[in-house]
């Protein structure tokens, strides 16, 4: 975490929009971890088992997660959406588990510089926030909160 966060910083300090936000603190983090990029995909067949002591799902990754999902928490605070209040309580830790999915696409992407990668981060980030907008909407807003609820209630970690 530590040697992602100048690069978060620099993304969260030049950019209020929260899609260029989210996607920025998500680069930092792949951009750190590219020299480890073989290691990490070797491991991951043990790692993305919650009870591996490597996995990030895990009990003794908890403190890490919990930073991570209060960084995700920083991202939503500076950006121009406006979180509707139900929503923030969970939203960062969804919004961790949707990173842990794009670095899990970064990892079997085999495009040139994982240009894949990027191009999938910035639609699925892009994707989130016009969900976020949508979800002010008492229209939206209902079924915005059922899936929250449903991630909430079913999640396979941290029971």
């Amino acid at each position: 975490l530590e040697e992602q966060m100048p690069g978060v910083r620099a993304a969260l300090a030049r950019r209020k929009d929260l899609k260029g936000r989210l996607a920025g603190a998500i680069r930092a983090h792949l951009d750190v971890a590219r020299p480890y990029r073989g290691v990490s995909r070797a491991l991951l067949r043990t790692a993305i088992d919650p009870d591996h002591p490597l996995s990030p799902f895990g009990e003794p990754s908890q403190l890490l997660r919990e930073r991570e999902i209060a960084l995700m928490g920083e991202v939503l605070d500076g950006g121009d959406v406006p979180i509707p209040p139900p929503f923030r309580r969970h939203l960062p830790e969804l919004l961790w588990v949707y990173k842990m999915g794009v670095i899990l696409y970064w990892l079997y992407d085999g495009s040139a510089g994982q240009r894949r990668t990027n191009a999938f981060l910035d639609a699925t980030s892009g994707l989130i926030v016009s969900l976020l907008r949508l979800a002010r909407f008492p229209v939206a807003r209902g079924l915005a909160w059922r899936m929250l609820a449903a991630f909430v209630r079913f999640k396979p970690y941290g029971r």
